[in-house]
């Protein structure tokens, strides 16, 4: 007499549609997602740490929900090839709290490819978090392709050609953040990551053609940034390891 199996292909299915139908439900950000921060934009600290002699200003431009339960910070340091390098450097200070008086600075720098992002071009972002009334966290990124170069806000006693400072490409934050997206996508999708990107939204929360004085080193350089912030839920879920049922 043979064994009864149980009906694996009707389990996988019904998990599948239950992942289909709150996906298709979740779409539009929400309170429960991030409460709007009181300003978009994270701030350098002029010649200490800023591009430019004024000092750098960077958009905030991808949000992971409050409603992840997963740490972006694991996926990208575990699953993808971010790292820190001395801190980061230099110190971006940001108001992403409702209620909050003054800017804080980001509580952590990480670089794609760790140190070795001094060298060659690359995506650098920066992180603050914000606290919502029930205690979730969601995490405010100001993320930007950057490329080795001189600047008048770098570290001095650095001779002749010598890079030393990290400047914005020329469309370096929306590409930085559509980069940014696609290694959370791409790192769900490797084998036994265990999460998925629950839904992915992209969102204009400010106007487009804001300006910022960070760049290649002058103080007006007004890097382009189209004003679209990605909001992301990245989650695991159960209905995923269903599906590995052989």
């Amino acid at each position: 007499m043979q064994s009864q199996r149980p009906a694996v292909p009707i389990i996988r299915f019904a998990a599948l549609c239950i992942l289909v139908l709150i996906a298709v439900s979740a779409n539009a950000y929400s309170t429960a997602d991030f409460l709007t921060p009181p300003e978009w934009l994270a701030h350098g600290l002029g010649n200490s740490g800023g591009v430019g002699k004024g000092g750098s200003i960077e958009p905030i431009n991808l949000v992971v929900s409050a409603q992840s339960n997963v740490n972006p910070l694991v996926v990208l340091q575990k699953l993808a090839s971010f790292g820190s390098c001395f801190g980061s450097v230099s110190t971006l200070q940001a108001n992403v709290q409702p209620g909050q008086k003054s800017r804080v600075g980001q509580f952590i720098g990480l670089r794609d490819g760790g140190c070795a992002q001094i060298f060659v071009p690359g995506n650098h972002l920066r992180a603050w978090h914000q606290t919502l009334p029930n205690g979730r966290i969601a995490m405010f990124f100001a993320a930007s392709e950057e490329h080795p170069c001189r600047s008048d806000g770098g570290r001095k006693g650095i001779p002749g050609k010598i890079p030393n400072w990290h400047c914005i490409d020329p469309n370096g934050f929306n590409n930085g953040r559509d980069s940014l997206t696609r290694v959370f996508n791409a790192a769900a999708k490797k084998k036994r990551s265990g999460f998925t990107v629950f839904h992915t939204e992209r969102a204009q929360l400010y106007s487009s053609g804001v300006g910022t004085d960070a760049g290649a080193g002058s103080s007006i350089d007004h890097i382009p940034y189209d004003g679209k912030v990605d909001i992301l839920v990245l989650k695991f879920v159960i209905a995923l390891f269903i599906w590995q049922v052989p």
